[in-house]
């Protein structure tokens, strides 16, 4: 009787937290918060007021509405809890300021100051940050969707976090304003979604590393099964030997985060890399007897090439399963990604041999 009792004590708490995040994502979206504080900061920086705390405190307080009915317990403070009957809503219904003369905060804009002065503030257009014969190029990326319908699966992940990816949200690299003209890349942004294609208790994924090694190949498995895990997926496997290692099914290992927990501190890749592959076509059907929905291949330029045929291949034979490609490079050289995996170690692991080598230079009578 205690155990069940205890059990919904936990359910319970579990189902209040999920609310109140559901909640607070809802009234933030409804609100929209984000682009009212987005807007607040851009007057900050615009206006470089004396003290921008009292600043921030005056524009909140401009900003407050009288029709809102509701605030979520979860953006409350105790005390706010207690006077809520008594107190104004807390936010607007959108981005509202005091009226400074000659500006606007209904878009993003260009300012220009002169020792701390505003002299204009008007809305921002193409030319003012790039080449005005510069393009900018979007990368898309193949949706499931687009071919299979959707289960629309809400996360399970709604009762630890209410910051999702919209589909629509996209990563940009940085602009300039010189005499050069160039392509600038967009490209998805990643995150978690508010609803998942499939649904996690019924899919099984499987990773595979392709190519040579790099710095970072266990840690990145190891974060993917995590990952999985949490999402609610229970069967997962590590193709051993790269694409020709899916062709061997009986050589795959079952991943769990008990048994991937301390590769992180290991070398290369417990899960043996090589190059080549088999057809993709004869791969795409082992994928599909196995019934792998999720596709994880870690890799390089020829890797991810082959994933996307993989891919194809899949679809031709009807099968749905969702391919995700992990870009393996030391080199850090792929646009619109800050950082890849290994970048920083192979930097390291290179300032340690041009150390020796200059003080064996420096230091040596022979030299």
């Amino acid at each position: 009787t205690n155990g069940a009792s205890s059990d919904g004590v936990v359910e319970s708490r579990q189902a209040r937290r999920q609310k109140a995040a559901v909640e607070t994502q809802d009234y933030i979206e409804q609100h929209k918060l984000v682009q009212f504080v987005q807007n607040l900061m851009q007057s900050v920086l615009a206006e470089k007021p004396a003290d921008p705390f009292a600043y921030i405190e005056q524009n909140m307080r401009a900003a407050r509405a009288t029709n809102i009915n509701s605030v979520p317990a979860a953006l409350l403070s105790p005390s706010a809890t207690t006077t809520r009957a008594k107190s104004k809503p807390l936010i607007a219904q959108g981005p509202v300021f005091q009226v400074t003369p000659g500006k606007t905060f209904k878009e993003p804009a260009y300012v220009v100051m002169d020792a701390g002065t505003v002299q204009s503030y008007t809305p921002l257009k193409q030319h003012d940050i790039m080449h005005p014969k510069s393009e900018l190029r979007r990368l898309r990326v193949p949706h499931l969707s687009d071919k299979f319908d959707s289960s629309s699966v809400p996360s399970p992940l709604s009762h630890m976090t209410a910051s999702f990816v919209d589909r629509g949200s996209w990563a940009l690299q940085a602009l300039h304003k010189n005499t050069e003209v160039r392509a600038y890349y967009q490209t998805l942004l990643a995150g978690p979604r508010k609803l998942l294609h499939f649904n996690p208790k019924e899919i099984t994924a499987a990773i595979v590393t392709c190519g040579g090694l790099c710095p970072g190949l266990n840690s990145v498995i190891r974060e993917i099964v995590m990952m999985l895990h949490l999402y609610g997926v229970d069967r997962i496997y590590g193709i051993v030997g790269g694409f020709k290692g899916v062709m061997t099914p009986e050589n795959w290992l079952e991943l769990s985060p008990d048994t991937v927990a301390d590769i992180h501190i290991r070398g290369g890749t417990v899960l043996v890399s090589d190059r080549g592959n088999p057809p993709h076509s004869e791969m795409a059907k082992v994928l599909k007897d196995h019934g792998v929905r999720q596709y994880f291949v870690i890799g390089g330029d020829g890797t991810l090439t082959g994933a996307m045929q993989t891919y194809d291949a899949m679809c031709e034979l009807n099968w749905e399963c969702a391919v995700v490609g992990v870009p393996k490079t030391i080199d850090n050289d792929i646009a619109v990604i800050d950082k890849t995996f290994g970048f920083d170690t192979a930097c390291t692991e290179a300032k340690k041999a041009i150390d020796s080598a200059y003080v064996e230079a420096t230091c040596n009578a022979n030299c």
